[in-house]
């Protein structure tokens, strides 16, 4: 993950003035203090980008809802439209991977539909709650 890269960058900035700049010392996480330090940075951090990535997918997705609708479904021509477009690649699921996560609304055969809530609770987007199937 990029945020990981980032994350150590960040943490061998912070603590530049800990280390001797002169010493033929090679890797900044190769004891370890320096690891248990990066690891609960990671540990604190995830939580915060998970957050960040998942209201982002869902503000994307209620941008996408129609505007006389407000049944948290996007229609499934909407849903795929972003990514034939070329703006993003985030919802290029297979509607056979849609119905097994319970997010794919076929009642009306001509307009199927993406049940966002199922959608973002599935197991690759957001975290799993501890009610949740996927946990």
């Amino acid at each position: 993950m990029m945020w990981v890269e980032d994350l150590k960058g960040a943490i061998k900035y912070q603590d530049r003035g800990e280390h001797n700049p002169f010493s033929k010392r090679q890797g900044y996480f190769a004891d370890y203090p320096s690891m248990v330090h990066f690891v609960e940075q990671i540990i604190d951090g995830f939580g915060v980008f998970q957050d960040i990535q998942c209201k982002g997918l869902k503000n994307t997705l209620v941008d996408l809802e129609m505007q006389e609708r407000s049944d948290g479904r996007v229609l499934l021509a909407n849903f795929y439209a972003p990514t034939l477009k070329g703006v993003h690649q985030f919802f290029n699921e297979s509607p056979e991977y849609l119905k097994s996560l319970g997010a794919l609304d076929e009642r009306d055969p001509k307009q199927p539909s993406v049940i966002v809530p199922n959608y973002m609770y599935g197991p690759n987007f957001c975290l799993a709650t501890e009610n949740s199937p996927f946990r």
